[in-house]
């Protein structure tokens, strides 16, 4: 008799503990589908430069899982996006004292550094390896900086450029839209709209020697997203993106502070890609290097592809965290 309720009492232990488990599991698979759900959403509203609902979304991310880095970097992105460094930089820092991934919180704390008040410089310093804020500008040579220079490259560009003011001066009238030979279908988008304006920027991305021509349709003080990329070919200006209406909307380009050219693409918030690309020398041809995909629907859900086709499964955080790459401010 005593030795079966020793068996009962060990089987009743045994379910606890299983049962305990289980729990665990099923809070612990929640908690990424629901912080998952809220990236997602967040990344669908930085598409659509809904910028407030972005950070919204992104903040309820981190405060699902505050121990993943990606949450402050996304957030950290759209308060750059609107120009806010200060507020980019006091979430970094929230995010380096919590977070899991400290190394890609310190770089783009680096980055943003000299953009940043002295009051949110001196918490960085005392807060990273202020080695990293004294290596010999190594960050500014990936920047590549502007060509301002009147230079033949500007004379390539300068029809370019011109088509792009008058439409912007015209509140991107369809009349003028109509006529233009230079201009990417995407600007559509923002057809008599007054408070779009344009930017542009020289960034040598093929590190050939001749600056491509950036263009950003954006809000005032708000240039991060691309609308239009130019290179030179054989001294003539050729189109490196597509063009279309998609471009701008469902179609998100970026440029990385690596040179390479960075594509948001998806289908709502169960389907996003991430591609990153590469021009090559005197050539408008984009190389594809890396790939990120999710896809709710698939398994695994979450898989890199690399510039030879091969697909590899990666977790949901090296996703958040591989997808979050500085990008150059036009």
């Amino acid at each position: 008799m005593r030795k079966k309720k020793i068996w009962l009492s060990f089987i009743f232990l045994l379910l606890a503990v299983l049962l305990a488990v289980m729990i665990v599991l099923f809070l612990g698979i929640r908690k990424a589908t629901q912080y998952t759900k809220y990236v997602s959403l967040g990344d669908r509203y930085l598409q659509e430069m809904q910028y407030e609902d972005a950070i919204i979304a992104y903040k309820d991310a981190i405060h699902i899982d505050e121990k993943r880095a990606g949450g402050y970097l996304r957030v950290s992105t759209v308060y750059e996006t609107t120009g806010d460094y200060d507020q980019a930089g006091t979430v970094l820092l929230d995010g380096y004292e919590k977070a899991k991934g400290k190394d890609k919180i310190q770089e783009r704390l680096v980055v943003i550094y000299p953009a940043v008040s002295e009051e949110i410089q001196v918490k960085i310093k005392e807060t990273i390896d202020e080695d990293a804020l004294n290596e010999p500008e190594e960050n500014s040579s990936e920047q590549a900086e502007d060509q301002t220079e009147e230079t033949d490259y500007t004379v390539a560009y300068e029809e370019i450029l011109a088509e792009y003011k008058e439409a912007a001066e015209n509140n991107f009238s369809s009349e003028i839209l109509e006529q233009s030979r230079h201009i990417n279908g995407g600007v559509w988008n923002f057809s008599g709209q007054e408070k779009y304006s344009v930017y542009y920027r020289y960034v040598d991305l093929a590190g050939d020697g001749e600056p491509e021509l950036l263009i950003s349709v954006n809000e005032k003080e708000a240039p991060y997203e691309i609308l239009d990329i130019y290179t030179l070919v054989n001294g003539s200006a050729v189109r490196v993106i597509p063009s279309g209406g998609s471009v701008g909307y469902r179609e998100l380009y970026s440029v990385c502070f690596d040179g390479r050219i960075k594509n948001l693409s998806g289908g709502g918030v169960n389907h996003t890609e991430y591609t990153y690309y590469k021009l090559g020398a005197n050539s408008a041809d984009l190389t594809m290097d890396e790939k990120y995909v999710y896809d709710s629907s698939a398994n695994p859900a979450y898989i890199h592809i690399d510039n030879s086709g091969n697909e590899t499964a990666i977790s949901e955080s090296d996703f958040d965290e591989m997808t979050v790459r500085n990008a150059l401010t036009v």
